[in-house]
């Protein structure tokens, strides 16, 4: 197959936009899409490659996965190893056992569906993943284990309907992302289903440039679709916000605009100088590597890091990161592309017995839940499941009940979401759980005068106290609930916003002992959230919580004991609920009726 150095400089283009999209900078909020130009190209030249061979009688399965591996996990597996050296000494155990996860399903070529089904309300921060952005590579292992099968089939049986059976998979495939986004973006995004077609779209153009079918002889038409394909990649990474809205069309620009330039950016079209030039070329051939290279080390700054990197350092980073992908693509890339170098057989034990090795680490993250022994040395893994914030949060369910029990405790009915489940445990580890009686329920209505069912009703009636606890409500409510419950002689209160800083992992650097009243600084989102509910709640109504447990614009992330008072960042452990509790609720009216009995 003819080089084509345009196509190099179309990867550059692409692993720029990526990087810059990591960034986080204004105005490449759709550089994201530059994975979809990759997943073009990829199909273009894989299609080409196969086709070539086929037509050649030259064509051998085994060759072609040999090609792939070579080309794909030397430079992977090397990145995971040097990967998983920092997240063991940087990641607390949550994060350090995602991770683990991560590296099993990204030596499985899967990490899109740990990621699919992994995608929810206690999903780990995406910046705190360092093997997030395997995914895409997850999505074009599956393709390349699958496609090459596909197309023999068809080329050796329907060869003259070879293109239309391609098209048919690809418009089907066009049909299931549509139909994905609409029961699940995640699914969408991530699956081998939803993502084939601009693999496909790739292998559209390879057989229509190979048929010659796309032949435009006027030079200024090669040069207004080509600018129109160029056009086609940039518009939806500069104007996102204006058309996010229609995602999976979003999707289809970049992909329409890459087969417009693959197919008619030829040598005499400004596109084609453009992307011929040799910082784009030399950019395109690294890459692969920079794919790599630039998410790890982007997120482990942000892991190592107690407030947000700034911009500065992550533009330094990305110097680095090119610098590292330039070793990375001579020393690790193309030695293991030499067949002379590396024997077919060398290739494939390798790949066997580091994959062995990975997956077992990976494995053995998850079942020891992040070597939890690293960060916490005298608490057994089961007592550290115990006090987890997501299982010590949803135990709380346990409470959802449809009526109080008939006698003279207190009744004290919390509504509210996750953070309501936070506020039980809360009111649990810091009163005499015999003296009161608490319900839980997610489903109750904000507005107490709109109650729907006899079972609300009946809690409502029955209830001495109603606490309020979602980090967010609707003022015309508040004013409605209040009203109301003063003409019944109950007490209502709004539980107010927390929020524990930037990150967690820093803690990992310092020993339990020197890990006693720790802080971060308050981030700016949690600072505005706490002022709005001051301003919505009335204060004999309102439990601040992050003014309470905060002091010189920082929030306390330790206990006396060195003890995490959250892991996530916004739900309390057992620790913390002791914590908030003695900062924020004793003291309080709310406080003081528990400790009564009675409202009255």
């Amino acid at each position: 197959m003819k080089y084509r150095k345009e196509i190099d400089g179309l990867r550059g283009l692409s692993i720029f936009l990526v990087i810059i999209f990591h960034l986080k900078i204004f105005a490449f909020k759709g550089g994201f899409l530059g994975v979809d130009i990759f997943f073009v190209i990829s199909g273009y030249l894989i299609t080409n490659i196969i086709i070539s061979e086929l037509e050649m009688d030259k064509f051998s399965l085994i060759s072609f996965y040999e090609r792939r591996i070579r080309r794909i996990i030397p430079a992977l597996y090397f990145v995971i190893i040097i990967s998983s050296f920092f997240a063991y000494y940087w990641m607390i155990p949550e994060s350090f056992e995602n991770y683990g996860q991560s590296v099993v399903a990204t030596s499985l070529f899967s990490n899109n569906i740990l990621l699919l089904f992994t995608s929810s309300y206690w999903s780990l921060n995406s910046d705190f993943k360092p093997l997030l952005h395997t995914w895409s590579l997850g999505v074009e292992e599956q393709f390349y284990l699958l496609y090459p099968i596909l197309l023999i089939f068809f080329y050796k049986f329907f060869k003259k309907l070879l293109y239309l059976n391609i098209l048919i998979i690809f418009v089907s495939s066009v049909i299931f992302n549509f139909l994905a986004y609409k029961f699940s973006e995640n699914a969408s995004f991530y699956l081998l289903p939803s993502r084939a077609w601009e693999l496909l779209a790739g292998s559209l153009v390879a057989m229509q440039i190979k048929k010659k079918n796309y032949k435009v002889y006027n030079h200024y038409l090669q040069q207004y679709l080509s600018s129109l394909g160029i056009m086609l990649i940039l518009i939806p990474v500069f104007f996102f916000d204006f058309i996010k809205s229609h995602l999976p069309i979003v999707g289809i620009l970049p992909v329409i605009g890459t087969m417009l330039i693959i197919i008619y950016a030829n040598e005499e079209t400004l596109i084609n100088k453009f992307l011929r030039s040799s910082l784009l070329v030399k950019l395109g051939l690294i890459s692969y590597s920079a794919y790599l290279w630039h998410w790890p080390i982007f997120s482990f700054a942000r892991i190592y890091s107690v407030n947000q990197p700034s911009l500065f350092l992550m533009f330094f980073l990305t110097i680095l990161t090119i610098f590292i992908s330039f070793i990375s693509y001579i020393f690790i890339e193309k030695p293991f592309r030499i067949k002379n170098r590396f024997t077919h057989k060398k290739v494939f034990l390798g790949l066997f017995v580091v994959s062995v090795l990975l997956i077992s680490f990976g494995f053995y993250t998850h079942i020891t839940m992040g070597m939890t022994s690293r960060f916490e040395p005298h608490v057994s893994k089961k007592s550290y499941k115990d006090i987890s914030h997501i299982s010590y949060n949803e135990k709380v369910y346990h409470l959802k009940k449809n009526n109080f029990s008939n006698d003279v405790r207190l009744k004290i009915l919390i509504v509210g979401n996750s953070y309501a489940r936070d506020f039980v445990n809360v009111i649990q580890e810091n009163f005499d759980n015999e003296n009161i009686d608490i319900i839980y329920r997610n489903d109750f209505n904000e507005c107490l005068l709109s109650l729907e069912n006899d079972i609300f009703k009946d809690l409502y009636n029955k209830s001495n106290i109603i606490i309020f606890a979602s980090g967010g409500y609707k003022k015309q409510c508040i004013n409605e609930n209040i009203e109301l419950v003063n003409l019944d002689n109950k007490e209502i209160f709004y539980v107010g916003y927390k929020h524990f800083g930037y990150n967690l992992n820093w803690l990992t650097r310092i020993p339990k002992t020197e890990r006693i009243n720790k802080s971060n600084i308050i981030i700016n989102e949690a600072i505005i959230k706490e002022k709005k509910l001051i301003m919505l709640i009335p204060k004999e109504n309102f439990i601040p919580l992050l003014s309470k447990i905060s002091k010189n614009n920082k929030v306390m992330i330790t206990d006396e004991s060195g003890n995490l008072l959250s892991i996530d960042l916004k739900h309390l452990t057992k620790a913390g609920a002791r914590f908030v509790g003695k900062k924020a609720v004793n003291g309080t009216n709310l406080s003081r009726i528990i400790l009564k009995g009675s409202i009255n």
